[in-house]
Protein backbone atom coordinates (compact mmCIF):
# COMPACT_ATOMS: atom_id res chain seq x y z
CA UNK A 1 0.00 0.00 0.00
CA UNK A 2 1.26 3.46 -0.88
CA UNK A 3 1.45 6.71 1.00
CA UNK A 4 -1.43 8.28 2.84
CA UNK A 5 -2.45 11.92 2.66
CA UNK A 6 -3.62 13.69 5.82
CA UNK A 7 -4.16 17.41 5.98
CA UNK A 8 -3.13 17.90 2.37
CA UNK A 9 0.43 16.64 2.74
CA UNK A 10 2.07 13.32 1.99
CA UNK A 11 2.40 11.81 5.46
CA UNK A 12 3.76 8.42 4.55
CA UNK A 13 2.15 5.26 5.86
CA UNK A 14 -0.35 5.68 8.70
CA UNK A 15 0.06 2.75 11.07
CA UNK A 16 -2.37 3.59 13.91
CA UNK A 17 -5.57 5.61 14.23
CA UNK A 18 -7.21 6.56 17.54
CA UNK A 19 -10.59 8.17 18.22
CA UNK A 20 -12.83 9.14 21.11
CA UNK A 21 -15.97 11.22 20.82
CA UNK A 22 -15.20 13.98 18.32
CA UNK A 23 -11.38 13.86 18.61
CA UNK A 24 -9.02 11.69 16.58
CA UNK A 25 -5.30 11.11 16.03
CA UNK A 26 -3.08 9.10 13.71
CA UNK A 27 0.54 7.96 13.94
CA UNK A 28 2.69 7.40 10.87
CA UNK A 29 5.37 4.74 10.57
CA UNK A 30 7.93 7.51 11.23
CA UNK A 31 6.24 8.36 14.57
CA UNK A 32 4.67 11.63 13.42
CA UNK A 33 1.32 12.47 15.04
CA UNK A 34 -1.65 14.13 13.32
CA UNK A 35 -4.72 15.28 15.28
CA UNK A 36 -8.16 16.54 14.25
CA UNK A 37 -11.64 17.14 15.58
CA UNK A 38 -12.92 19.02 18.60
CA UNK A 39 -10.52 21.15 20.62
CA UNK A 40 -13.14 22.37 23.09
CA UNK A 41 -10.94 21.62 26.11
CA UNK A 42 -7.60 22.08 24.38
CA UNK A 43 -7.25 18.31 24.01
CA UNK A 44 -5.59 18.54 20.58
CA UNK A 45 -2.55 20.19 22.12
CA UNK A 46 -2.70 23.12 19.69
CA UNK A 47 -3.80 25.83 22.10
CA UNK A 48 -7.06 26.94 23.69
CA UNK A 49 -8.30 30.34 24.83
CA UNK A 50 -9.22 29.71 28.47
CA UNK A 51 -10.21 33.35 29.04
CA UNK A 52 -13.02 33.41 26.48
CA UNK A 53 -13.57 29.64 26.48
CA UNK A 54 -13.35 30.00 22.71
CA UNK A 55 -11.88 27.07 20.87
CA UNK A 56 -14.09 26.98 17.80
CA UNK A 57 -11.32 28.60 15.79
CA UNK A 58 -8.88 25.94 16.93
CA UNK A 59 -11.12 22.97 16.09
CA UNK A 60 -9.55 21.11 13.19
CA UNK A 61 -11.66 19.66 10.39
CA UNK A 62 -8.57 18.31 8.64
CA UNK A 63 -5.60 16.58 10.29
CA UNK A 64 -3.04 18.90 11.87
CA UNK A 65 0.58 17.78 12.30
CA UNK A 66 1.94 18.04 15.84
CA UNK A 67 5.40 19.44 15.11
CA UNK A 68 8.24 18.39 17.38
CA UNK A 69 6.88 14.88 17.83
CA UNK A 70 8.58 12.36 15.61
CA UNK A 71 8.90 9.25 17.74
CA UNK A 72 5.39 8.53 19.03
CA UNK A 73 4.34 4.90 19.37
CA UNK A 74 0.91 5.28 20.99
CA UNK A 75 -1.82 7.82 21.75
CA UNK A 76 -4.46 7.82 24.47
CA UNK A 77 -7.57 9.87 23.77
CA UNK A 78 -10.29 10.68 26.27
CA UNK A 79 -13.20 13.11 26.31
CA UNK A 80 -10.96 16.01 27.36
CA UNK A 81 -7.40 14.68 26.95
CA UNK A 82 -4.90 13.41 24.41
CA UNK A 83 -1.71 11.81 25.74
CA UNK A 84 1.30 10.57 23.79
Amino acid sequence: MGSTYLGGENTGKVVKVFASGSTAAAITEEGTVYVWGSNRYGQLGIGHDAITESSASSNKNIPYRMYGIDDAVDVVIGERILRL
